[in-house]
């Protein structure tokens, strides 16, 4: 069975029937997967920086490589600027300040002072007194680098992508570009002496040089697959390591490279050889191989971890330590035969939820049932078992013994001994539960819905032995909740629902939130002082009670899943890309604060100034907020507004909405068949069916439709894609589109694209790039301003690898709008199109899951005393760690997974 090169994480930041950010997430998964830089995002990390990890540790972004140059100083570099350093053979490791936030990829140490780390953006960073401090050096190209080797202190050759290689002779004061006559992208290189020098490609590919770079040529490699990892020992004799266990193995200097057995079909990332004997390879799964034959025979290594390594450095044939995921760290002193932990977490799984009765006493709560609990300020994290495996969105403590999480599937497990035991309840209903607040051991609010779930809102007043349930006709999802007391509580949840109970929840009153963008969490402080977070970085405020709820510049227009307050003015607000902000005057101003990761945060204490997301990231904020500064400000997607209407009994009140230009042509595939679209890929050839839609009859899909749609079967290897043509309106517009993804495989090997090109097909921007099990209809939208006037493509794309894990996609309604009374120009969608008059978008309630904010008006909700109606589980949208740099134009093949970020709300 192929190995998946990343765990599939849960994209907590949009779910059930939400928006999928894919960001990575527009600005996570997106991003990240392509290589786009963060640093315009997110400031530069201080080194003084006000939060710190506490999980894991001792720090957890992803590590992409380690350098050792002998068996106590070592250097290992990763995710979001990422430097650690150790000087005790890893007992101990020091995070240095790098002064970027751009991931880094590559690091080259020359002795325990002299060493250059390479990055995404063209990042190279030079150090002279052992990383103390890092010196940014002028690259020449904003290209990201992969890898790195120098020989000596002057003498260096930095590879990436688009066949990126660059070059110094003086240690990097100057870089010069050189040319390797390929655009694939360039994974690793190996230099063994000032002018000899081996650099490792896709396809197979390997370049090698004996005159410093000056000329690079080709070698057979004798493979097609991906090359990933490369050690020479000297002139002749190195090893390349790829994916499915790949290795190959020259004697001659690369004239003849010959396969081994590598013991294992994982993709493997890094090798390091010492000799010409002894050598070891890592990889997915913390697969690590090890030979002391130059490869004769490779055995298998008990890393004791499933979490994949990236890299590894041996200095000798018994010394040596491997990096991965999630800030993981190994180290063996007997050549592998015991490889000892060096990091250390409590869970590497995603964290929903956090609460904390006092600034020393909280829960955490995530992925697969996860639970952990500190006592001493987190200091230390300590996993308690919960008694399922569904995910816990939820929890809410109110005293050092009591707490309540809830979950998927209606979950609701409570503790009466500080976490010693929890005991399940009786919720009552199937439907996901996504908040829960307490303002005592005895009154509770959960809410929940969405999905194929009607909207949900749950209250105890017996600490949870029974729970009455309240429904809406309708399937938005309810987010967040907050109890303020006995009676009074607010629950809030997507397009923009703001709910208000003043009697213990028998009734429940709408309030004009004024937006439609979804809002994830609510805080309170008293009966009328109270602040909720969401999409777009929005951020609504109110002082009496929820009768007027007024915007605030949060500074951002990125997904904000969490807000805490401890009192009317001091408050966090957390979310996507590491993103925490910071008042002190009820939001009148709110203050970015520096964090050591770009990993998405999902909620946040204020009580215990702890935030928790991705990866099991917990962090912890210590001193005082620091001036407010400016924030980048991103250009919101224009999309379809609706308003909800004040009433005990909702009802749907839409505001006018954009209209359709009529400018994309059978954007629905009701013609039944790829009329005014172009298939540009045949393996497989691209369908239109009835099987799945999102609305109509037909949706056109992308894969191995023959096989069934998803699942497996025997996989047709290559691209299967679809476009149209399009002349974009002089006022921009924007375009949307529905898309419903499946896959068994992970992004190394398949994926799901969406693009905009120019007419000869070059990539102008990367929608998403993906490799998605959601299994339900997303929402997404591009603002189509950039491109005014200009002649575009919409395209879609599956790509799949023959190892029979099938991948595939559907589409459906493809239209572009513009703002209601904007004349359109004539219609240009393919050169046989023919424009078509302009139609009004009508809201509709649409219980599925959306990319960004829709026009979803609320139907007639009564309080009804009726069970949940039974459902099968909803697929959960699964965020992708984020991943190497993928070079454009498209269709390639993507990238090796180093450090993402990657997903996302």
């Amino acid at each position: 069975m192929k190995k998946q090169i990343k765990p599939t994480v849960k994209a907590h930041l949009s779910r059930g029937a939400f928006l999928l950010i894919i960001l990575f997430l527009v600005a996570y998964v997106i991003p990240l997967a392509l290589g786009q830089s963060r640093s315009s995002k997110k400031p530069s990390i201080d080194p003084l920086t006000q939060w710190f990890w506490q999980n894991p540790l001792p720090q957890g972004n992803h590590l992409n490589a380690v350098s050792f140059t002998d068996a106590s100083n070592g250097t290992a570099v990763g995710g979001d600027g990422t430097i650690l350093r150790t000087t005790d053979g890893g007992q101990n490791w020091v995070i240095q300040s790098s002064g970027t936030t751009n991931a880094l990829h590559g690091v080259s140490f020359v002795d325990a002072n002299i060493g250059t780390a390479v990055g995404d953006n063209g990042t190279i960073l030079r150090t002279t007194n052992g990383g103390n401090n890092w010196v940014n050096q002028n690259s020449g190209t904003t290209e990201g680098f992969l890898g790195v080797s120098f020989t000596d202190t002057n003498h260096g050759t930095a590879v990436g992508i688009n066949g990126a290689i660059v070059r110094t002779t003086d240690g990097g004061n100057t870089w010069v570009g050189q040319t390797s006559g390929t655009t694939n992208s360039l994974n690793a290189v190996s230099f063994t002496d000032i002018n000899t020098g081996t650099i490792v490609s896709w396809y197979g590919l390997i370049l090698r040089t004996t005159d410093g770079g000056a000329n690079w040529v080709t070698q057979p490699s004798g493979t097609s697959e991906f090359l990933e990892g490369v050690s020479f020992t000297d002139a002749n004799n190195g090893t390349a390591v790829g994916l499915y266990g790949t290795i190959i193995r020259t004697t001659d200097g690369g004239s003849n490279w010959m396969h081994q057995s590598s013991a294992t079909f994982s993709s493997l990332w890094g090798v390091s050889f010492t000799d010409g004997n002894n050598g070891t390879a890592v990889g997915s799964d913390g697969t690590v191989v090890r030979t002391t034959d130059g490869g004769n025979t490779w055995v298998n290594q008990a890393s004791e971890t499933t979490i994949p390594l990236y890299g590894v450095s041996f200095t000798d044939a018994n010394n040596g330590t491997a990096v991965g995921q999630f800030g993981t760290i190994l180290r063996t002193t007997d050549g592998g035969n015991n490889w000892v932990t060096q990091s250390r977490a409590a869970t590497v799984l995603s964290l929903e939820d956090v609460s904390f009765t006092d600034t020393s006493i909280g829960i955490a709560v995530g992925e697969a049932g996860t639970i952990v609990r500190t006592a001493d300020m987190g200091q230390t994290w300590v996993s308690q078992t919960s008694g399922t495996t569904n995910w816990l969105h939820g929890v809410s403590v109110t005293d050092a013994n009591t707490g309540i999480a809830v979950g998927d599937f209606g979950t609701i497990v409570r503790t009466t001994d500080g976490g010693n035991t929890w005991v399940p309840q009786v919720s009552g209903t199937m439907a996901d539960l996504w908040g829960v607040s307490f303002a005592d051991t005895n009154h509770g609010t959960a809410v929940g819905g969405g999905g194929f779930f009607l909207s949900t809102i749950l209250t105890t007043t017996d600490g949870g032995s029974t729970w009455a349930i309240y429904q809406f006709d309708f399937v938005a999802p309810l987010t967040g909740v907050s109890r303020i007391d006995a009676n009074t509580a607010t629950v809030t949840g997507g397009a923009g629902l703001i709910f208000r109970t003043t009697d213990g929840g028998n009734t429940w009153v709408q309030q004009v939130s004024g937006t439609v963008y979804d809002l994830w969490t609510v805080s309170f402080t008293d009966r009328n002082t109270g602040t909720t977070v969401g999409q777009f970085g929005t951020i609504l405020r109110t002082t009496d009670g929820g009768s007027h709820w007024v915007a605030q510049q949060s500074g951002t227009t990125e997904f904000l899943g969490g807000v805490s307050f401890n009192d009317t003015n001091n408050g966090l607000v957390a979310g996507t890309l590491g993103i925490i902000l910071r008042t002190t005057d009820g939001g009148e101003t709110w203050a970015r604060e520096s964090t050591p990761t770009d990993f998405p945060f999902s909620r946040i204490s204020s009580t215990g100034s702890t935030a928790v997301g991705y990866g099991g990231a917990i962090l912890r904020r210590v001193g005082t907020a620091p001036t407010p500064t400016p924030n980048p400000t991103a250009t919101v997607t224009p999309t379809p507004t609706a308003s909800p209407t004040p009433s005990v009994t909702p009802s749907a009140t839409p505001s006018p909405t954009p209209c359709d230009t009529g400018i994309i042509q059978n954007g629905g595939f009701e013609t039944g068949n790829f009329t005014d679209w172009t298939i540009d890929g045949n393996n497989e050839r691209p369908v239109v069916t009835n099987t799945n839609v999102h609305s109509g009859t037909f949706s056109a899909f992308a894969g191995d439709a023959s096989q069934g749609f998803c699942g497996g079967g025997f996989e047709t290897p290559g691209d299967s894609s679809f476009y149209q043509q399009f002349t974009v309106p002089i006022v921009g517009g924007t375009l949307s589109f529905w898309h419903w993804d499946c896959t068994t495989d992970s992004i190394t090997n398949d994926w799901q694209d969406a693009y905009i090109t120019d007419t000869s097909g070059a990539i102008l921007q990367t929608i998403f790039h993906q490799c998605n099990n959601t299994q339900i209809w997303l929402y997404m939208t591009v603002d189509m301003t950039p491109y005014a006037g200009q002649a575009v493509r919409i395209k879609f794309l599956v790509h799949g690898d023959s190892f029979g894990d099938l991948t595939g996609m559907y589409v459906d309604d493809v239209a572009l709008y513009v703002p209601c009374g904007t004349p359109s120009p004539t219609p240009t969608a393919s050169p046989t199109a023919t424009a078509t008059p302009t139609a009004t978008a009508t809201a509709t309630a649409t219980p599925t899951a959306t990319a960004t904010a829709t026009a979803s008006p609320i139907p007639t909700a009564t309080a009804t005393a009726t069970a949940t109606p039974t459902a099968t589980a909803t697929p959960r949208p699964t965020p992708t760690p984020r991943s190497r740099p993928t070079p454009a134009p498209r269709p390639t093949p993507p990238p090796r997974p180093r450090a993402l970020n990657l997903g996302d709300r």
